[in-house]
């Protein structure tokens, strides 16, 4: 059976499932630029299915216990050679400390923990960096250094930022009147 290989991946999360006052923070998990060990993760050719079903954040790529759990990842996407994750720290004692830092601004970074498949190695050693090209994204992680330099935070949705839609605040009619709620939403759309 082939890979298969997602260029876009959303997770979705109950609103109920949140705090709703709480913000979220999106961070470029990764990018295809040459990181300090002289590698490149490239933007295509990644396996996240399994990381979904179990979307954790953890404290440095720890993960001896529950304790370091951090939070977890709500969306992924991929912006041009760049995957952007939106995060949201739990109420653990520890993601209530890294969303503390956060939002202080002394914590910016983040590290993915991955398992690569196959990988394209340069013929001579000043060819170029080692490429990951078929990978398995296993975790993220919230580190004080990342072996990507440019593996930081992007910004901060406020809380009016994560609602779908602005509360309805229109009249309501009554409830015996006649409604034709498609031509409703043609006029709404402008047809």
């Amino acid at each position: 059976m082939e890979p298969r290989y997602c260029k876009a991946l959303l997770v979705e999360t109950k609103a109920s499932e949140l705090a709703e006052s709480e913000p979220t923070y999106v961070f470029c998990i990764t990018k295809e630029v040459e990181d300090r060990a002289n590698e490149v993760v490239t933007a295509d050719g990644w396996r996240m299915q399994d990381y979904l079903k179990n979307s954790v954040v953890l404290d440095s790529h720890n993960y001896s216990g529950i304790e370091n759990i951090l939070g977890r990842t709500l969306k992924l996407e991929q912006v041009g050679n760049e995957w952007h994750a939106e995060i949201a720290f739990n109420q653990s004692p520890k993601g209530r400390l890294a969303k503390m830092l956060v939002d202080s601004g002394d914590l910016k970074a983040v590290s993915v923990g991955f398992q690569s498949h196959r990988m394209e190695y340069p013929t001579k050693p000043d060819d170029g960096p080692v490429k990951h090209l078929d990978k398995t994204l296993l975790e993220i992680s919230m580190v004080p250094v990342p072996m990507l330099q440019d593996a930081l935070r992007v910004r901060q949705l406020a809380v009016a930022d994560k609602t779908a839609h602005p509360p309805h605040t229109s009249p309501k009619a009554d409830e015996g009147m006649a409604w034709d709620a498609a031509a409703e939403l043609r006029q709404a759309e402008g047809e």
